[in-house]
């Protein structure tokens, strides 16, 4: 399926999105290869450094090491992601316009962005922590009915994803746009949203956790390894879910040619 026919869909397609974004991930393996540059070199280092999962229960002499390592880790995670956004929406004649290594006012705005979403996140999944905790022991150690249960926590959450992560792809190709504008955007199709780009990280990040020994450094690195196809697919979700919104709802934004100001609506 071409990008044309996608967006000439009626009604926003849940399963063909997820195959135009498999086959957009596909198609652009060699661009992605390079983006991911410096995931890559982090991980490399990561296992020497000692980086993993705290140990529970016990004294943990990495931890300061792997607090550092994190947070070096998602600000490369910036600059990945605004460069597939940019790949996926803008189109692969761009890529050679995009620069693995880049730190500029669209990246701090994607910074500034994200920290105000993950504290929002972070309030209103209390409730639901709590919830989980008191409940907790009435599965018995039974993995799959806690997962399953720890999912349908997540939907409230999902729903919050799935009609404000549409500022993220926006500020990625440098378009003025609000958590507002998100909002509306997103009104007319919340539930479809939710399955993909809500739930979806929701659950890939969970399953995620359930790996094993993820105390020991190289256990660790490997699955953060396997979660970069991961990442990359829901990164070419959401763009997708973007084009397509923007497209039909032609959402009137303003857009500059290299970052705009930090500022947090």
């Amino acid at each position: 399926m071409t990008r044309e026919e996608y967006l000439a869909q009626p009604e926003l397609p849940v399963i063909l999105t997820f195959k135009l974004a498999f086959q957009q991930l596909l198609d652009n393996l060699h661009h992605l290869a390079r983006f991911a540059i410096p995931l890559f070199l982090l991980l490399l280092v990561a296992p020497f450094l000692g980086v993993s999962v705290p140990p529970e229960g016990q004294p943990f002499d990495g931890y300061w090491q792997t607090m550092a390592w994190i947070a070096i880790y998602w600000l490369a995670m910036i600059m990945v992601a605004i460069n597939c956004h940019q790949l996926f929406i803008l189109g692969p004649e761009q890529s050679h316009q995009l620069k693995t290594w880049r730190w500029g006012r669209r990246e701090w705005r994607f910074l500034g962005y994200g920290i105000v979403f993950a504290l929002i996140l972070m309030v209103l999944s209390i409730p639901f922590v709590v919830a989980g905790m008191a409940t907790w022991s009435l599965f018995d150690n039974d993995v799959i009915a806690e997962w399953v249960f720890m999912v349908l926590l997540m939907i409230p959450l999902a729903y919050l994803m799935a009609r404000l992560m549409l500022v993220f792809p926006a500020i990625a190709i440098g378009e003025t746009f609000s958590w507002s504008d998100a909002r509306r955007l997103s009104a007319h199709f919340q539930y479809r949203l939710i399955l993909l780009i809500g739930l979806l990280p929701l659950v890939t990040s969970t399953l995620t956790q359930l790996i094993p020994n993820q105390d020991v450094p190289w256990v660790y690195t490997v699955t953060h390894l396997i979660w970069l196809p991961v990442l990359a697919f829901e990164l070419c979700v959401l763009s997708l879910c973007y084009c397509y919104l923007t497209h039909t709802q032609e959402q009137p934004v303003t857009q500059d040619t290299e970052a705009v100001d930090v500022q947090f609506e």
